[in-house]
Parts: structure tokens; sequence; C-alpha cells
């Protein structure tokens, strides 16, 4: 996976601790903006329900995350793909994330590098997947500030 990521968001906790919230079904439906609901499956793949807003409406839909090619706590590719509720059509979302820590008279910080590949069909695609593909960067963006909240907060997955 490229280190190269168009869109960052740094904060302060370490990369072990971003990447416990990945990997814990309860930790991650606190986190993830949006979650109405999540199911884990299997480790590393969730059957979650999601409420995505657009600048024209919100988006519900049942959705399959997988967390892809994981090398801890340095990368991963996370995909979603579900089916909106109300729309015809299909999306693929495709988010890999890069993490790397750096020193900072804060403490720890961790650079959160991604980037958003969207696919869609049907009436899905009538929305365009650029205003989906807007709407999930600040989606990740508030994934991350929930994440540090968490963790500034004390409540990491398996207490680090």
């Amino acid at each position: 996976m490229s280190e190269a990521t168009p869109f960052e968001v740094a904060i302060r906790g370490t990369a072990a601790q971003v990447w416990a919230f990945l990997w814990d079904a309860e930790a991650l439906g606190r986190v993830l903006p949006g979650c109405e609901s999540i199911r884990q499956e299997e480790p590393g793949r969730y059957r979650v329900v999601l409420a995505v807003r657009t600048m024209l409406l919100t988006v519900r839909a049942d959705a399959t995350a997988t967390l892809r090619d994981p090398d801890p706590p340095r990368s991963v590719l996370l995909t979603l793909d579900g089916t909106p509720r109300g729309l015809g059509g299909t999306f693929h979302v495709g988010i890999p994330i890069a993490l790397s820590e750096e020193a900072s008279p804060e403490g720890t910080l961790t650079r959160i590098g991604y980037d958003v590949d969207v696919r869609v069909t049907g009436s899905m695609a009538t929305f365009g997947p650029a205003m989906l593909r807007d709407a999930i960067v600040r989606e990740v963006q508030g994934l991350a500030a929930d994440i540090e909240a968490e963790i500034s907060a004390g409540r990491v997955p398996g207490g680090d």
C-alpha cells in the first residue's frame, strides 16, 4: 500500500491506540460517524448500518465493512460494500489508511493518511460519486476526531 495519501489528519495518541479502535466492534461503533449499528461477523469484518449526510440528503445504508491487508499498526485497507435504503443501486468504497507516529511537545501524534475511492451503481450514481466521496472524507475526519476524544478520555480498547 502506498504511503502517499491525499488526505491527512493528525491526532494525539499512538498508532497502536488508533489501530485498536479498528479491531473492536463496540469501540468502532462509538467513534464511527453515522454508525447506527455494528455487529462483528469475524475479526476485521463488520455488518453496519450507516447514515451518511451529503449536501442534499442523508443516505442510510446496510453495509459490510472489511479491514483488508493489515500491516499493524501501520496500514490497512478499509472497504465498505453496501446498499442504500430507499435508493436503487450499490456502492463500494475503498479507504487505504496509513498511520505514522511522531513526537510533539503534547506527546505522541499519529498522522492518519487516507484516500477515498467510491464506485456506485444504479440510482446512487445520479447523486454523483464525487458528492459521496466528499461526504466520506468528512466522515473519516470525524472518525479521527472521535478516536482522539476517546483516547483523551482513557477509553481505548484493550486499555492502552
